[in-house]
């Protein structure tokens, strides 16, 4: 299979741009998608953004050198990476899909250049598309491009995966625009086959097509204009085979050695979120506090390490954030501390490197996974991996996954404690629960969490996303003409002169 037979886009390319001193480097970029694609067999072309603005001198340089990887760059202006990327995506589909329906902001202005770059996603994926081929398009930057590229290419096979939660209709609604609504909505509708991280979001999907568009649906899928589009539930995993090499380095177990010097007769609750709201980490801090206000002498012997990864720090909202942290912080070991000796909560505040996480993961009592509002959330399950693969000694008792019913990993990881973590005194319960189990119990549940974990291995699932939608490949051509023919003239997308 050539590289045009498959098409891979989603916002973000698997590298990014960036011109230290000047000249164009090329840095790997993280996350869930880029681990899982990393594992497919069949060679493939990717579009997605570069991360950067790229002065107008270098667009050339920057575009051999990716093609020179299979990777074709959409360059968006600084006025489109500010609306599209800022504004649209991050500060009014991320909270609405998340159900912080009130932190929203959308402009018109913002939609419209959102419209303007996934005409051009839609545009460079047909150019880059054999007769024929498989697209895969990814999470909810692109809502639009599938009917946008089904217009174009009607002979593709066209995947979608969505990697936030959706919301419930009612929430959904809440989005201002109605032309928005509706177009998000059809956009998505262009797929053939649009998959999701669990069953309770594609039943929120269904229930909101009935409701903003008025079209009833099957459990597992939707007809629309003469064609089918089928909905999956398939929640995505980690690189099991990636975190394996990495618990193999001596500088794990190195690490791993200080660690148990370092929390040598503490009990180690660990946190690992990213800096963003939906993630409820002034929520964790308070319970935690809470549970040393019921006894506390526990801050003599309970730490609760906060790893928090920068995200979109550019953002005011965000700032706010980790502003909030810090004073909650302060002020629990102000309340909690004992002067020279350790604080009940430490806090780091940059990315720690895979041999560190690793060992950080054997070392948790307690993993403390508590978002407020998750699409999945993979930290839960490479503590399990991590816990299962590589116990911190041959005869430890292994830690405990705590971890928020919010997220989309609740519904795949039984033996997990599951927690609300709005409920402060609840939370609280939860972690006296976790830090009084013994040790025949939390051998129990890591045994019971073991099997999902390697199941849901991040290659295995895009090989299987993929095989899914390969089957819906044949019929194409003849359903992408009807869906054209169908949605023509419904939208308001204009055509782009990029």
């Amino acid at each position: 299979m050539a590289a045009g037979d498959l098409v891979i886009a989603s916002n973000r390319l698997p590298v990014t741009v960036t011109f230290p001193a000047g000249s164009l480097t090329l840095e790997p970029s993280s996350g869930g998608l880029v681990a899982a694609l990393g594992g497919i067999a069949t060679p493939f072309s990717w579009v997605g953004w570069p991360g950067c603005v790229v002065p107008a001198g270098a667009e050339r340089e920057v575009r051999e050198r990716l093609a020179a990887e299979r990777l074709f760059p959409i360059l968006l202006s600084r006025e489109e990476e500010t609306e599209f990327y800022g504004r649209l995506c991050n500060d009014t589909l991320w909270p609405l899909f998340h159900g912080f329906a009130d932190r929203q902001r959308f402009s018109e202005g913002a939609w419209r250049h959102t419209v303007a770059v996934n005409e051009r996603f839609a545009a460079e994926i047909a150019a880059r598309s054999a007769e024929g081929a498989v697209v895969w398009v990814h999470d909810f930057h692109l809502l639009l491009v599938p009917t946008l590229l089904r217009r174009l290419r009607p002979d593709l096979a066209i995947g979608f995966f969505l990697h936030v939660p959706f919301p419930a209709a009612d929430v959904f609604r809440r989005l201002p625009s109605r032309q928005a609504r509706e177009q998000l909505l059809l956009g998505l509708l262009g797929a053939d086959t649009i998959g999701f991280h669990t069953s309770d979001y594609v039943h929120r999907f269904r229930a909101t097509c009935l409701d903003v568009l008025g079209i009833a649906s099957q459990p597992d899928a939707i007809a629309l204009g003469g064609r089918s589009v089928e909905l999956s539930a398939s929640p995505i995993g980690i690189d099991i085979a990636r975190f394996r090499r990495t618990l193999a380095q001596p500088a794990a177990a190195e690490l791993a050695a200080r660690l148990e010097r370092r929390y040598r007769g503490r009990r180690l609750v660990l946190g690992v979120d990213r800096l963003d709201y939906t993630q409820g980490v002034p929520q964790k801090l308070r319970a935690f506090e809470r549970f040393l206000e019921r006894e506390p002498a526990r801050a003599e012997t309970t730490t609760l390490l906060q790893v928090l990864v920068p995200s979109r720090l550019e953002s005011a909202g965000y700032g706010s954030q980790r502003d909030e942290i810090e004073r909650e912080v302060a002020r629990i070991n102000g309340r909690f501390g004992c002067p020279g000796g350790r604080p009940p909560v430490e806090v780091v505040d940059h990315i720690v490197p895979a041999a560190e996480l690793v060992a950080l993961y054997r070392r948790a009592d307690v993993m403390a996974v508590t978002p407020l509002r998750d699409g999945m959330n993979l930290v839960a399950l490479e503590f399990v991996l991590c816990q299962t693969a590589a116990p911190r000694s041959p005869g430890g008792a292994g830690g405990v996954l705590l971890l928020s019913e919010l997220a989309g990993a609740a519904a795949s990881l039984p033996g997990a404690l599951l927690v609300n973590p709005w409920d402060c005194e609840g939370l609280a319960d939860r972690l006296e629960e976790a830090l009084r189990l013994d040790p025949a119990e939390r051998r129990a549940r890591l045994a019971l969490l073991r099997e999902p974990v390697e199941r849901l291995d991040a290659p295995r699932w895009a090989e299987a996303c993929l095989a899914r939608l390969a089957g819906r490949a044949s019929g194409a051509a003849q359903a992408g003409s009807v869906a054209s023919s169908a949605t023509r003239g419904t939208s308001p997308h204009r055509s782009s002169s990029r």
